[in-house]
């Protein structure tokens, strides 16, 4: 039993070097020190491997850095997945960033929960504008995972913290050929497993920006999301139920980005009008 385990911090990156540094200054700023990087980086063409070799210069832990083709996302984190060396494994986006206690509580729920080899730990996430100031709060506990899972993605992906085993036997990498939304399919398929434990830090963990693909007002992209949920779920939801579902989903999505992009538009036009006072 490992009570201070090695974490493994991936960053997936493609020409990020706009909001990357926060990532960088807030893996440094971590209080508890027994942890590796790996950056996975697609061949940016701005600064991003610029920076990250520079970064790799203050940096006391072992830090790898990849530069490579890659075919998304998801194959990206399964590249660096491959490459931990750690017990834990985090995957922190790159225009998101921790708070300093981001790995002592994961290791603190690690420890809590006999440090259990199939655990996935999750935090809580405050979601912040492109400036990194707060907008909100969002919660993750047993309770959203219960209720949401045959609905959507329950919890905030980037506040997980896993065991290697869980990316092992128990439920695999992440299923490239499910677009868009292969988080959603890797945490449904670890709550039907009946094989992984869902721990709960209850603190926040990850700060994480607004303005990814589940933020955007287009439809086609919202029924391609919807239509990955019924892939996701279909082995294990009765199809006239997850036809419903899906439907729900798409329309309740569209009126949540409807409103979100109509509010948005009418704080600009106040702003705009303070301006010309």
């Amino acid at each position: 039993m490992n009570q201070n385990p090695l974490i493994s911090i991936i960053t997936v990156c493609y020409n990020s070097e706009k909001y990357i540094d926060d990532a960088f200054s807030s893996i440094l700023n971590q209080t508890y020190s027994k942890f590796e990087y790996i950056l996975i980086d697609g061949s940016s063409t701005d600064g991003t491997v610029s920076k990250a070799k520079a970064f790799k210069k203050v940096l006391k832990q072992e830090f790898t850095i990849v530069s490579e083709k890659d075919q998304g996302i998801y194959d990206a984190m399964n590249k660096g997945i491959k490459l931990a060396k750690g017990d834990l494994i985090c995957i922190l986006n790159s225009d998101d960033f921790f708070v300093p206690e981001s790995l002592q509580r994961y290791v603190d729920c690690f420890r809590s929960n006999n440090c259990a080899d199939n655990l996935i730990i999750v935090g809580d996430a405050n979601r912040v504008d492109n400036k990194g100031e707060i907008r909100y709060l969002r919660k993750n506990n047993l309770s959203i995972l219960q209720q949401q899972i045959e609905f959507t993605m329950p919890l905030v992906h980037p506040a997980f913290c896993v065991h290697r085993h869980v990316y092992g036997e128990l439920v695999g990498l992440f299923d490239v050929t499910v677009k868009l939304i292969a988080d959603y399919d890797f945490t449904y398929k670890a709550y039907k497993s009946g094989k992984v434990v869902f721990a709960f830090a209850n603190a926040v963990t990850v700060n994480m920006r607004e303005g990814g693909v589940s933020d955007v007002f287009d439809l086609g992209l919202i029924w391609d999301r919807a239509a990955a949920r019924f892939t996701v779920r279909k082995h294990h939801q009765n199809a006239a139920k997850n036809f419903l579902l899906c439907s729900r989903f798409y329309l309740e999505e569209v009126v949540r980005q409807f409103l979100k992009k109509y509010f948005r538009k009418t704080r600009l036009l106040k702003t705009n009008r303070k301006h010309d006072t």
